[in-house]
């Protein structure tokens, strides 16, 4: 059994794949798009290196700063539209973003680096 210091923390997103069971559960069929975070478990059993590390953090600065701009346009259209619903939106929107933006630059830095030992 790994200690704690020995697995790779990115598996740890899998566990809010349980949020879509959750939700179908529940008849939410809209949290059903959280499923797809069953796909980080498979971290549990990659070693991060500092390639791995250095891809994360390519991955998370787009994320980073999708999120923070969608959120202040949220937040501005909340404002000027005084509609509390939009700033709910706005933060489902985000969440969106950001993951989606993270997953696909990881996603293409691996496919890359993956090329690259062939």
């Amino acid at each position: 059994m790994k200690s704690f210091r020995e697995l790779n923390k990115l598996g740890f997103l899998g566990f809010l794949g349980f949020l879509g069971l959750a939700g179908i559960y529940a008849g939410e069929i809209r949290t059903i798009s959280f499923c797809a975070f069953f796909v980080f478990f498979r971290y549990f059993n990659i070693m991060p290196d500092e390639l791995f590390r250095e891809n994360l953090r390519k991955a998370a600065v787009p994320a980073f700063f999708f999120t923070l701009s969608s959120l202040s346009v949220a937040m501005v259209l909340s404002i000027i539209s005084d509609n509390i619903s939009t700033i709910e939106n706005g933060l489902g929107i985000s969440f969106s973003i950001s993951m989606i933006s993270f997953v696909a630059v990881f996603a293409y830095l691996q496919y890359k680096e993956g090329k690259g030992l062939e």
